[in-house]
Formats: C-alpha cells, sequence, structure tokens
C-alpha cells in the first residue's frame, strides 16, 4: 500500500492517499478531534494535540485563523462612525 504515515498511539499506519486530510498539519483523521465553529474555516477539523488542547472545551471553539478573523470585523465594526 502507498501513502503517507500517520502516528496514532505509537505505531506507524499506512495511509490510504484517497483519504481526506484535516487539521494544519494536513494528516488524516486519528485519535481526538474538534471542529471549528468559524462559518468558513478553511480547514473545520483538527487534531487536539495539534492546537494545544488536552480536551474538548464545553461551548463554542475557533481556530487561530477564524478568532483572527472575527477580531478583525470587530474592529472594523468598532471604527464606523453611528449609523452605518
Amino acid at each position: 500500500m502507498t501513502g503517507t504515515n500517520a502516528f496514532t498511539s505509537g505505531f506507524v499506519q499506512a495511509v490510504d492517499p484517497n483519504e481526506p486530510v484535516y487539521c494544519i498539519c494536513r494528516q488524516v483523521s486519528f485519535g481526538e478531534m474538534i471542529g471549528c465553529d468559524g462559518e468558513n474555516c478553511p480547514i473545520e477539523w483538527y487534531h487536539l494535540e495539534c492546537v494545544g488542547l488536552k480536551a474538548v472545551p464545553e461551548g463554542r471553539w475557533f481556530c487561530d485563523t477564524c478568532i483572527g478573523n472575527v477580531n478583525q470585523m470587530k474592529k472594523r465594526k468598532r471604527g464606523r462612525p453611528a449609523g452605518s
């Protein structure tokens, strides 16, 4: 079988080259993952380890890209004159 390797629980497993990839690491789905709540998130699903989480937090969660976009929108809204 050809393809890339994914590390899962210390074991190297062969990966189907047609399997979709996720996360900032561009690897297949493995282990526990979290979905970004950003409407237009370019990645959508992340491995907990890759985003520095040990467990899925309660409530909504946004990746660094989407949280940056939300903060930019808030700054733009604050800069608008009243009545806009």
